[in-house]
């Protein structure tokens, strides 16, 4: 909201200053284009938002997830170990008809593939690995094994950014 009051502000004061009709007009067009836009990404966002269930992301937006580094939570330890996991993104390809490979890139470094079972939840075959949709956001939770033998649980969570929604 205070977005759009600024943008009205800046609006309203460049027209003030316009003296050419055509520059107004096209200044005009353009602040309508962007305003059109920005309408666009937010009730994208409100759909997106909705979503709790991975079968129900649309396909051309699996592949534009980006990681939300400040909601990982875990082992410190892990994410010093595994910088390739903290920069990762998700890359998820179907290889049966109930099965999904995941794998996590960074340029052309990738980790080991799981595959998960399908759902609105997928499951890796022993349980240790849950990815899921919750508000729009992706998250994959990994239980493992600390340094020192203790069981740990490792999350990740990705989004999409809004320019990427329409």
């Amino acid at each position: 909201m205070l977005t759009n009051f600024l943008l009205c502000c800046l609006v309203a004061g460049v027209i003030i200053e316009a003296k050419n009709t055509e520059k107004l007009t096209n200044f005009e067009k353009e602040i309508r284009r962007m305003l059109h836009r920005v309408e666009r990404i937010k009730q994208a966002k409100r759909e997106l938002d909705k979503i709790n269930c991975l079968d129900e992301i649309p396909k051309h937006l699996m592949s534009k997830w980006i990681p939300d580094k400040s909601r990982f939570k875990g082992e410190a330890e892990y994410f010093e170990e595994s910088i390739l996991i903290y920069n990762a993104k998700p890359h998820f390809q179907k290889v049966s008809e109930f099965q999904t490979e995941l794998k996590l890139t960074v340029g052309n470094r990738e980790t080991e593939r799981v595959i998960l079972d399908e759902g609105c939840v997928y499951l890796s075959g022993d349980q240790l690995m849950k990815v899921y949709v919750e508000n729009g956001d992706l998250f994959i939770n990994e239980e493992y094994l600390t340094a020192d033998g203790k069981e740990a649980m490792l999350q990740l969570v990705y989004v999409i950014p809004a320019a990427d929604l329409i």
